[in-house]
């Protein structure tokens, strides 16, 4: 069961959404016979799932179902990354001031001595901090969205690298996932110049999981975008279209971007037709 899972959640991160949900279906028919903690695991991939794919309701009943199960283990870390998936969860919904007391009071349990800390204890920790400082400076208060963006960059020069294999807590953590959620913030905070410098300093040939480079690619579109240069954000949009489809078609800011081009051309072109179709927008 625990190889099987491991494939799923590979499957989640290269979008391929499809087969993920004929394979999910097998995974919770056995959940209940299965650990606590192997329970949460499949629970936590299934709201990761439901969250990706705006079913919010739901997605709060699994993850809840996943965190009450990890927490009758002796794994506080399984616990903490359903939080940071929760956080999540709570972001999309724009439960802000829910995100930050959650994602401290949780860091604040787990918060890792620097000089001995694993490389998994460094990145839930580096998460449930990135999950604060993203409400912080959508709740505009860009001084404690720095703050803690600077307590998880601490963390990300800990870990050295992205790890090459993110089963166990559905996601990577390092320099090059801290780095573009720093792009994310300045173009939350209204500073696109700022977003494309730091964009430029993102460490090359790191791997952070496909999910958040494809959603720091959607930020660099909107910095172009609110810059009004149309053409570089277009070509973004293309090759998200191209690499990552499916996971594409689940984003609200892509079709924002894309009525915005819209909005602003007497006629379209084929590649802005073709991807009008794609993300279902009407033109």
């Amino acid at each position: 069961m625990a190889a099987s899972l491991s494939s799923a959640v590979r499957l989640y991160h290269d979008n391929d959404y499809g087969q993920l949900a004929r394979v999910l279906p097998g995974l919770l028919e056995y959940g209940d016979t299965v650990s606590p903690g192997l329970r949460s695991r499949i629970l936590q991939l299934t709201g990761s799932v439901m969250v990706q794919t705006r079913q919010l309701r739901t997605a709060r009943t699994v993850l809840e179902r996943a965190l009450v199960a990890a927490e009758s283990t002796d794994e506080v870390l399984d616990a903490a990354s359903v939080v940071v998936t929760l956080c999540w969860l709570l972001l999309v919904e724009r439960r802000f001031q829910q995100v930050d007391e959650l994602a401290m009071r949780w860091a604040d349990r787990i918060e890792p001595r620097m000089s001995r800390a694993s490389e998994r204890e460094l990145s839930t920790w580096g998460w449930l901090l990135l999950r604060g400082s993203a409400a912080a400076i959508r709740d505009n208060r860009p001084d404690d969205a720095g703050d803690m963006m600077r307590f998880a960059q601490a963390a990300a020069v800990a870990v050295e690298r992205e790890p090459a294999v993110y089963q166990d807590y559905w996601t990577s953590f390092g320099p090059a996932t801290v780095a573009m959620k720093r792009v994310e913030n300045a173009v939350i905070d209204d500073r696109p110049d700022l977003a494309l410098r730091l964009a430029r300093d993102v460490p090359a040939g790191l791997r952070p999981t496909s999910d958040n480079r494809n959603r720091h690619l959607l930020d660099v579109a909107q910095a172009h975008m609110d810059l009004h240069r149309a053409d570089p954000a277009l070509d973004i949009l293309l090759q998200l279209s191209r690499e990552a489809g499916p996971w594409l078609i689940e984003q609200r800011l892509a079709k924002d971007l894309l009525a915005r081009m819209i909005g602003k051309r007497r006629t379209l072109s084929h590649d802005m037709r073709a991807l009008a179709d794609l993300i279902q927008l009407e033109y």
